[in-house]
């Protein structure tokens, strides 16, 4: 979702996409108990309790665009804040191409293509940085969003 709040874009994670993760979290102990042992269904609860825990997560965050930074708020606490003239690259990640990763050596963010208007934010990023010839940017990335 996309949210004018005075000049800033707000970005959030889909909420099917989130839907899907959590019910996959929990499908995954359902069918751990049903076929496994104990043991198995402890393992499966675990990891279902990570998938869930990580649903919440995504249900309360949102990148902002701002007129001089990027920043990433969990649960309405920000986490991670970048300032444009601090950007070194903008680029795919080598575990999923679909991921870009914007920032610097020491402080990055990973956007994924589950985000609402995940091509506007993009687009967006670039904007601010269009002034800055020193950013790398990756082809792929140029090439998908003419």
């Amino acid at each position: 979702m996309r949210l004018e709040l005075g000049g800033n874009m707000s970005y959030h994670y889909k909420k099917n996409s989130i839907l899907i993760q959590g019910g996959f979290g929990i499908l995954f102990f359902l069918v751990s108990l049903a076929f496994g042992d104990w043991l198995i269904g402890i393992v499966g609860g675990l990891v279902a309790f990570m998938l869930v825990r990580d649903c919440m997560k995504l249900k309360e965050t949102r990148f902002e665009v701002k007129k001089d930074r990027f920043e990433m708020y969990v649960n309405g606490v920000l986490k991670q804040s970048i300032r444009w003239n601090n950007f070194e690259y903008v680029t795919r990640t080598r575990k999923n191409s679909k991921w870009v990763v914007v920032g610097h050596l020491k402080d990055q963010i990973i956007l994924k293509p589950s985000l609402e208007n995940f091509d506007e934010l993009i687009k967006d990023i670039l904007a601010h940085l269009k002034d800055n010839k020193e950013i790398y940017v990756h082809d792929n990335i140029i090439k998908k969003l003419k």
